[in-house]
């Protein structure tokens, strides 16, 4: 938990059923942040009020995806640009790439073999977008599984 100026104010684990109490607080918002290895770190704010407010957050699983593409005559489809979106937390992985929250060497580009590798995920559903030779978006959509990893595979000129 933080205080108003940013500072971490109290740390605590939660219980086997994944829960933590704090209190009593003096009505207001509190920040938090939940985290866990092997979980995608998530920040929030929950409301004190008198009486009690119990407030959820879902700490999903990290997994990987690799991008495989490729010209209509078999080779790497290198230098590439790709777009990667989260369905479900409606984000752009750009920006979790400029966060360092996500692992992926050379920024969101395929090499020199046309791959994109992108490591520590938060499971679930995204959108990806790369240009073909010509310029026209090819467009997909990938399940990153929780603790696993995906393989997308396109032939996209």
């Amino acid at each position: 938990m933080w205080d108003p100026w940013g500072d971490v104010f109290d740390t605590k684990t939660t219980n086997v059923e994944g829960r933590v109490h704090y209190g009593p607080l003096a009505p207001g918002m509190y920040r938090f942040r939940a985290q866990r290895s092997g979980y995608w770190t998530v920040d929030f704010e929950a409301e004190a009020v008198q009486g009690g407010k119990e407030t959820e957050a879902v700490l999903r699983r990290l997994g990987d995806a690799m991008l495989e593409m490729r010209t209509a005559e078999g080779m790497p489809a290198a230098g590439r640009s790709v777009g990667l979106h989260c369905v479900e937390l409606d984000t752009d992985v750009a920006e979790w790439v400029e966060e360092g929250r996500v692992n992926v060497e050379g920024g969101l580009i395929t090499d020199e073999q046309g791959k994109l590798l992108v490591r520590g995920l938060p499971h679930g559903t995204y959108e990806w977008e790369v240009a073909d030779a010509a310029g026209n978006a090819v467009r997909g959509r990938m399940e990153v599984p929780a603790g696993g990893q995906v393989v997308v595979r396109r032939t996209i000129e």
